[in-house]
């Protein structure tokens, strides 16, 4: 045991998760040598906190070990709620014909996605009075009784939602498309191929200050080149 100041917090809260994910695709064989295979996906994940509320008192162990009645400091109430979602479509071309000494092989096909995410956050501090019933000054923090016999104010009756850094929404698209060849043989089998991206990035975000910046974006391709060779030893 140790003397000092010792801090409560007491929190309550409600939260509920959850995650969806839906994908519909295909394959067609338009022909011996050709075929087209295709996706659809869309997937979601959230969570929802309607109200954390956390209760904060406090007292104090003398150095004798006696421990002083305990006083009310304050309340927080949290709103929560953030969501992800993604949408991505692919779609790939293929086509194989047998030649002499191998098989050709030659693919193409590309990628759309869309990701998006949010996330909302505010909070209030409900704080002791600093005037009693008759209107004059309390001397120091209330003694801590219970819940439903405790006196405060809303600190900050307009929350947090206007300039807050846990408020924000960023997004993401992807577009991207690729072609490859190969050629396979008996002892040995080659190939190579090229694949683009392009990505488009935006966000968007309550800061603490107007005059701090508040959104942005960001575009950027890359290029993603590969050959190969393989030759069977055995």
């Amino acid at each position: 045991p140790g003397t000092g100041q010792v801090f409560n917090n007491d929190q309550s809260f409600i939260q509920h998760e959850y995650i969806e994910n839906s994908k519909l695709s295909g394959q067609h064989v338009l022909s011996p040598n050709f075929q087209i295979d295709w996706a659809g996906v869309y997937s979601t994940a959230g969570r929802k906190v309607p109200d954390l509320a956390t209760l904060t008192t406090d007292f104090l162990i003398n150095p004798d070990f006696s421990q002083t009645a305990t006083y009310f400091d304050g309340i927080t109430r949290q709103w929560l709620h953030n969501e992800d979602k993604d949408y991505t479509g692919l779609l790939n071309l293929k086509y194989h014909k047998k030649m002499s000494g191998g098989v050709l092989e030659l693919k193409a096909g590309g990628l759309c996605r869309t990701k998006s995410r949010f996330n909302s956050e505010d909070d209030y501090d409900l704080k002791p009075p600093t005037t009693n019933g008759s209107g004059g000054s309390t001397s120091g923090k209330p003694v801590w009784t219970n819940i439903y016999d405790a006196q405060w104010s809303v600190f900050n009756s307009a929350g947090t939602n206007v300039y807050n850094p846990n408020n924000y929404h960023a997004t993401e698209i992807v577009f991207a498309e690729y072609a490859m060849i190969n050629f396979k043989s008996i002892k040995w089998e080659t190939g190579g191929g090229l694949r683009v991206e392009n990505t488009n990035t935006n966000w968007d975000i309550r800061v603490h200050s107007p005059t701090a910046p508040s959104s942005g974006g960001q575009i950027y391709q890359d290029f993603l080149p590969s050959v190969f060779f393989k030759y069977d030893l055995n």
